[in-house]
């Protein structure tokens, strides 16, 4: 935050010992470190100073730690907020993390390597979130430290990425996840990508889709474990619906490619992704901003608002834009990013404008076959040019309904 973006921490903590253990630790790493004894002096220190990250004691003689960090992230939206707890599951440092103050529980004594890492993830964050406005900072700052994606993911992209794509060895990481395996073998006897004799191993299966789709449904799975962790108990959020629809939306917007590229497959699985990681921002809220996205569905309904306009009426942002920051945080690829961002509105992208459309198309169409997400509403109006670029009459739609339905009806339960 400081010209030169150097990441800056400040470390408050009444025992001595404690602060004396940290300098010691933190002394040959790359960032600017300042160390506070007292709830009070912080406050001025941060009066006088932008800071990425506070990493605060749980405890203080006279002070409502609990308070200190939400006057932090009242006063300072864009700072990260960490606790080290010697007692992490005491009531007062669950309702901490539960209410937004606190980003994530570090256990003290500490585990040194573990929290470098945790430190580094931390900075990393803060540094990504500069681009953003304070508005939206304070947002992604009420919610846990970003989730990482599950190894299995990184194991699938360590197959792929030398020059020699190791199928053995990435069927048999795959093979130690049977949700996985089921998800994989499934879209591996789909007719939606042309199959016409049983798939039964997961090998059969790589070779059959290829490796980028293998690798595109393993991240989609990765998508739901590392955000998917509440759902279930949000009121007027249907998780199978919820799938169901980004199901939809990937056969459409793979359908609509293929009548216009039909030679094109990866252009094809490429759509496919797209459209079934769309409205991943929407888990994101459910699972760690469960009660504004509610709110936001409910303004939505009352007003007969798309659901975007409500929520930017209610936190200054929106759940596209949301999945886009996630996309980008994990570093996925650009077209992903960017068909996530536009999935409500038609823009003209330098980066795989036709997947983009068929994405923006796709998940309009959905609605249309009452596949929708949930009781948020969109906007039904195709743009016009996409009935031109994708060839739509009532006959293809007809069709491409058919072969939703399909593909639908073909699910695992």
């Amino acid at each position: 935050m400081n010209e030169q973006f150097t990441s800056t921490i400040l470390f408050i903590d009444e025992d001595p010992a404690a602060l004396a253990a940290l300098k010691t630790l933190l002394q040959g790493e790359d960032w600017v470190c300042h160390f506070v004894p007292k709830a009070d002096r912080a406050l001025q220190f941060l009066a006088q100073q932008a800071v990425d990250l506070v990493v605060s004691a749980a405890d203080f003689e006279h002070v409502d730690a609990v308070d200190l960090l939400n006057e932090i992230r009242r006063n300072y939206p864009a700072t990260i907020r960490l606790v080290l707890a010697a007692h992490p599951h005491h009531s007062s440092v669950l309702r901490a993390m539960t209410q937004g103050q606190v980003q994530q529980i570090i256990p003290k004594p500490w585990v040194d390597l573990e929290l470098k890492e945790i430190l580094r993830s931390a900075l990393r964050q803060a540094e990504y979130q500069r681009k953003y406005s304070l508005e939206f900072q304070h947002l992604i700052n009420t919610i846990p430290l970003l989730p990482a994606l599950p190894e299995t993911y990184s194991q699938v992209r360590d197959c792929i990425s030398d020059d020699d794509i190791d199928i053995e060895r990435m069927a048999e990481a795959i093979s130690q996840d049977i949700s996985l395996s089921t998800t994989l073998l499934h879209w591996g006897n789909s007719a939606l990508f042309g199959q016409r004799f049983l798939v039964d191993t997961i090998k059969k299966a790589i070779i059959v889709l290829g490796t980028d789709i293998v690798e595109n449904l393993v991240l989609s799975e990765s998508v739901y474990r590392a955000i998917n962790s509440q759902t279930n108990n949000l009121p007027g959020f249907d998780i199978n619906r919820f799938k169901r629809h980004s199901i939809a939306c990937a056969t459409i917007a793979r359908l609509l490619i293929k009548l216009t590229h039909s030679n094109d497959v990866g252009m094809q699985d490429r759509a496919f992704i797209a459209g079934l990681l769309h409205d991943m921002g929407k888990l994101l809220l459910t699972s760690y901003l469960p009660e504004k996205f509610q709110r936001a569905g409910e303004i939505a309904e009352e007003n007969q608002w798309p659901l975007l306009k409500a929520e930017r009426s209610l936190y200054g942002t929106d759940h596209a834009e949301i999945g886009a920051m996630l996309a980008q945080w994990w570093s996925l690829p650009p077209f992903l990013v960017e068909a996530i961002r536009s999935h409500h509105h038609l823009r003209n992208t330098a980066v795989e404008p036709e997947v983009n459309a068929a994405t923006y198309a796709a998940n309009i169409i959905t609605c249309l076959f009452n596949l929708g997400s949930g009781k948020d509403t969109v906007e039904t109006d195709l743009d016009e040019s996409c009935y031109l670029r994708f060839h739509l009459n009532n006959e293809v739609i007809e069709l491409l309904e058919q072969k939703t339905l399909e593909t639908l009806s073909g699910l695992p339960s």
